[in-house]
């Protein structure tokens, strides 16, 4: 299934957190490669004026790339939804993508990972310690169909968890601790207007943000109360 997260339900907090409204269709909230969610971008017609950053803009896209590459009115079946920060630059898969700098910030509630308890695995549910919500670095596409409508896909960037404390209890896929690269809150601009050819330095730059980690179990039992 791949990387797996929650996307925030609630349409006010696009306003009050992205600063931006939220698009008609939210799509999924639990969202997996292939699913329909919600990411942010540069509003690509908006201009500084009185001294204001551009305005973002939210819209509906498909969380994944797939491959090969079919047109786009033939059906996907398999999605990448995250890139490796370290070796996305040409990258079959999404080096063309990286390379036009479509920078875009994907709202999270959380997002899962497994940790071992004795000989059982146990799902947990990461997120934020001072804001409910994150923002996770990405990149998407846009290609334009033969009805006219466009369709859009984004995908994530994943950085080496071990720099985190709160990562080091999840076990290892393929050898490796893996977690989207998130942004705090003051950084959300600078990513979506940096060019590309900084942004390497910005990705390796990147403050930390300070996370935490419960059961998925606990946090539905949570949830209910």
């Amino acid at each position: 299934m791949g990387f797996q997260y929650q996307a925030p339900a609630d349409r006010q907090i696009y306003g009050f957190h992205f600063r931006v409204p939220a698009p008609k269709d939210m799509g999924l909230e639990i969202v997996v490669p292939g699913g329909d969610a919600v990411f942010v971008r540069r509003h690509p017609d908006s201009e500084i004026v009185d001294g204001q950053m551009p305005k973002r803009q939210a819209l509906l896209g498909r969380f994944g790339i797939s491959t090969p590459w079919p047109t786009p009115e033939e059906e996907e079946t398999k999605y990448w939804g995250v890139a490796r920060s370290e070796n996305v630059v040409g990258n079959k898969l999404f080096g063309k993508l990286w390379e036009r700098g479509q920078h875009c910030i994907v709202p999270i509630e959380s997002f899962n990972k497994t940790a071992s308890n004795g000989r059982w695995p146990v799902k947990m549910q990461v997120s934020a310690i001072k804001d409910a919500i994150l923002g996770a670095a990405g990149f998407y596409s846009e290609v334009k169909l033969r009805n006219g409508n466009t369709l859009y896909r984004f995908a994530l960037l994943t950085i080496d968890a071990d720099g985190y404390t709160t990562m080091h209890k999840f076990n290892r896929d393929d050898g490796e601790n893996r977690m989207p690269l998130l942004l705090p809150k003051s950084k959300y601009d600078a990513w979506l207007d940096v060019p590309t050819e900084r942004s390497m330095d910005f990705i390796e730059k990147c403050p930390t943000v300070d996370l935490r980690a419960v059961s998925i179990a606990k946090a539905r039992a949570t949830q209910r109360l």
